[in-house]
C-alpha cells in the first residue's frame, strides 16, 4: 500500500507537468480548409474591405471629433461603435492575412486567448451600447424636454465605461475557464482565427463548465438587452403615433431607421455552430464546411457597419434639427390647452 502511494504521487506531478507544458504550444491556423490553393486570391476582398473599415470608421471618428456641433450623446455613441468596429475587426483580419498571405499559420497560447477576449469581450460591448443607443432615443423621443438634462455629456461617457466593464468583466471569467483546460497535442484548428467553439473541441478535459458558463452569460446578456430595446422602441412607437402631425412622425422614425438597420446588422452576424466534444482528444479535422461561415460571421457586422454608420451619422447630420423640432412639438402638445383656451385641445 505504502509503494502503492509512493508511486502514485510521482505520476501525477508528471501528468500536471505534461498538461502545463502542453499548454504552451502553440496552435495552428488551417485559414479555410480545402481552400489552400484560394486563400491569396480570397484574402483581396478581405483586405480591400479592411482598408475600407478602417477609412470608413476613421472618417466617423474624425467627423464627430472636428464639428463641435456633433459632440452630443447620439454622435457619442455612434464614434463607440465605430471604435468597437477598429477593434474587432483589427484583433481577427491581420492574423488572417497573415495566413494567407504569408503561410503564417502559427498562433501562440496566450495571442489565441487574447484574440478571443477581444473578440468577445467587444461583442458583448457592442450590446451595451446599442441599448444606450436605443434608450437615446428613446429620451429624445419620449420625453425631449428633459434630453439635455438626461443624457449629460459625462453621464454619456460612464455609459460607455460601464458598458466596457460589463463586456470584460463577464468575459474574464471565461478566459481562465479556458486557459485552464488541458488541450491535446493535435493543435490543428479547421478555422483562419481564434473561434470559440473550435477552440474548445481541442480541450482534452470536459468542458462543461465552461459552455454553461457561456450560454448563461449569452443568454442574460444578449437576451436582456434585446428585451430592453425591443421595449425602448415599442415605447418610442408608441409615442411617435400619438404626434400631432404626419410630417412629425416621419421625422421621429426618420431618426431612428439607421439605429434599427445596425441592430438588425449586428443581429444576424452570429458565428456559426460548433461541435462541443464530449469524448477525448478530437481527431484532425480535414474538412470543416463551418468555416467558411464562421469566417464570414466573424467579419461581416465590422466589415459592414461602417457604411451604416456613416449613414446613420449623414441622417442626424442632415435631420440635426428634429430632436429640436420633437421638443416643439412638446411644447405645443403640453402648453397647447393654455394657448387655445380651456375648451380646445390640440389635434
Amino acid at each position: 500500500m505504502a509503494r502503492t502511494l509512493q508511486w502514485s504521487w510521482p505520476t501525477r506531478a508528471m501528468s500536471t507537468t505534461n498538461q502545463s507544458n502542453t499548454n504552451h504550444l502553440p496552435f495552428l491556423l488551417t485559414g479555410i480548409p480545402d481552400l489552400e490553393a484560394l486563400h491569396l486570391w480570397i484574402s483581396i476582398p478581405f483586405c480591400f474591405t479592411y482598408i475600407m473599415t478602417l477609412l470608413g470608421n476613421g472618417m466617423v471618428l474624425l467627423t464627430v471629433v472636428l464639428d463641435k456641433s456633433l459632440h452630443e450623446p447620439m454622435y457619442y455613441f455612434i464614434s463607440m461603435l465605430a471604435v468597437i468596429d477598429l477593434i474587432f475587426s483589427t484583433a481577427v483580419v491581420p492574423k488572417m492575412l497573415a495566413v494567407f498571405w504569408l503561410d503564417s499559420r502559427e498562433i501562440g497560447f496566450e495571442a489565441c486567448f487574447i484574440q478571443m477576449f477581444f473578440i468577445h469581450t467587444f461583442t458583448a460591448v457592442e450590446s451595451g451600447v446599442l441599448l444606450a443607443m436605443s434608450f437615446d432615443r428613446y429620451i429624445a423621443i419620449c420625453n425631449p424636454l428633459r434630453y439635455n438634462t438626461i443624457l449629460t455629456t459625462s453621464r454619456t461617457i460612464q455609459i460607455g465605461l460601464l458598458s466596457l466593464a460589463r463586456g470584460a468583466g463577464v468575459m474574464t471569467p471565461l478566459m481562465c475557464l479556458l486557459t485552464s483546460l488541458p488541450y491535446c497535442q493535435t493543435r490543428v484548428i479547421p478555422h483562419s482565427y481564434c473561434e470559440h467553439m473550435a477552440v474548445v473541441a481541442l480541450a482534452c478535459a470536459d468542458p462543461a463548465v465552461s459552455d454553461l458558463y457561456s450560454i448563461i452569460v449569452a443568454t442574460l446578456l444578449v437576451g436582456t438587452d434585446s428585451v430592453f430595446i425591443t421595449f425602448s422602441y415599442s415605447m418610442i412607437l408608441r409615442s411617435v403615433m400619438r404626434l400631432p402631425s404626419q410630417e412629425a412622425r416621419l421625422k421621429a422614425l426618420r431618426t431612428c431607421g439607421s439605429h434599427v438597420s445596425i441592430i438588425l446588422l449586428a443581429s444576424a452576424s452570429d458565428h456559426s455552430p460548433w461541435p462541443v466534444p464530449t469524448g477525448p482528444c478530437p481527431k484532425p479535422l480535414s474538412r470543416f464546411p463551418g468555416a467558411p461561415l464562421g469566417t464570414g460571421a466573424a467579419l461581416r457586422s465590422p466589415l459592414q457597419e461602417p457604411s451604416l454608420l456613416q449613414a446613420a451619422l449623414s441622417a442626424w447630420l442632415h435631420g440635426g434639427g428634429n430632436d429640436r423640432e420633437l421638443k416643439r412639438e412638446k411644447v405645443h402638445e403640453t402648453n397647447g390647452p393654455v394657448l387655445m383656451g380651456a375648451g380646445q385641445l390640440p389635434l
